[in-house]
């Protein structure tokens, strides 16, 4: 009798371990494809070892002649690449772009960034490569951040977040992308007085002056007020409608979109694969906001 109970606490055992390793092993075959494309960065091997501060003299500063585009454009947004996000999912990204010579802007919030070496020095790195933007994504990234300050504070806090910038990676930026996609009227004014000459926010940011465009996204992998994740077909669908309607379309990423719990959905990730995979029926160009809105684009160092 205790040899039979003996036997079956045996079996019991066994079937429990059996369904750990199945669950396990799917468990890392979500994050299997990503660490996988990872190894091999087309950005050339990444040497640097040193995080590099940037003096105000060695501070690049971008002069640009602003101008829509005339033939149809794609814009590329992801938002918050910030030390708590997933480092190998925001490589893995960016890689697909680039290697499909595609353009991106990537939005960065500064505040908290030197917690992470790695991530700097991946920014850095990549920010070498001409078809890659870093557009300042507002400063801490708290809740609607830039949506209610008046001119004197929202400068500030621009200011703030562009020291940052410019100590990290050696440019003052010059698209802002405000956090929950709101800025109050002050905040623009004080984005234009910051030298920043492209704003994307919100689906209704849609107006172009003589030195500064506003040009909102027009389509999204997910919508965080309803926490909906939107699929590929009706991303493109999207894009292609609002590129018949006026010839621009910006897409938003973030890279928690493709995440559960902080680690890779595969299946989500293979939607965004399938967003870029689309883009080429859409018949434009997929670059960033400074490739795209930039006629004449030259820069110097500050003085």
């Amino acid at each position: 009798m205790k040899s039979e109970k003996r036997r079956q606490k045996i079996l019991v055992s066994l079937i429990v371990l059996g369904i750990l390793s199945i669950t396990l092993f799917i468990f890392n075959e979500n994050e299997g494809y990503i660490l996988e494309q990872t190894n091999n960065l087309s950005f050339g091997n990444l040497t640097q070892t040193q995080i590099t501060e940037y003096s105000l003299t060695e501070t690049t500063e971008y002069q640009c002649t602003l101008n829509m585009p005339e033939e149809r454009t794609v814009i590329l947004r992801i938002d918050d690449i910030t030390p708590w996000n997933n480092l190998n999912l925001m490589e893995a990204m960016t890689r697909e772009i680039i290697d499909r010579d595609y353009g991106a802007s990537l939005g960065i919030i500064p505040k908290r960034m030197e917690e992470d070496r790695e991530l700097i020095i991946w920014l850095q790195e990549i920010n070498q490569n001409e078809k890659v933007e870093l557009s300042q994504h507002g400063h801490e990234h708290s809740f609607e951040e830039f949506g209610n300050l008046n001119y004197e504070q929202a400068l500030e806090k621009i200011e703030l977040g562009k020291e940052i910038m410019m100590k990290y990676f050696g440019e003052i930026p010059l698209n802002f992308i405000p956090p929950y996609n709101l800025a109050s009227n002050e905040t623009i004014d004080a984005l234009k007085d910051s030298g920043f000459k492209t704003y994307s926010g919100g689906t209704r940011d849609k107006l172009v002056e003589e030195n500064f465009i506003r040009e909102g996204y027009d389509a999204t992998t997910y919508k965080y007020f309803t926490e909906e994740f939107i699929y590929a077909e009706e991303v493109l669908e999207d894009c292609n409608n609002s590129l018949d309607e006026k010839g621009i379309c910006v897409i938003m990423f973030h890279p928690q979109d493709f995440t559960e719990d902080g680690k890779i959905v595969d299946w989500k990730y293979q939607e965004f694969i399938k967003v870029l995979e689309g883009l080429e029926g859409l018949d434009a160009q997929v670059v960033s906001f400074r490739e795209g809105f930039c006629r004449e684009f030259t820069s110097q160092t500050l003085q």
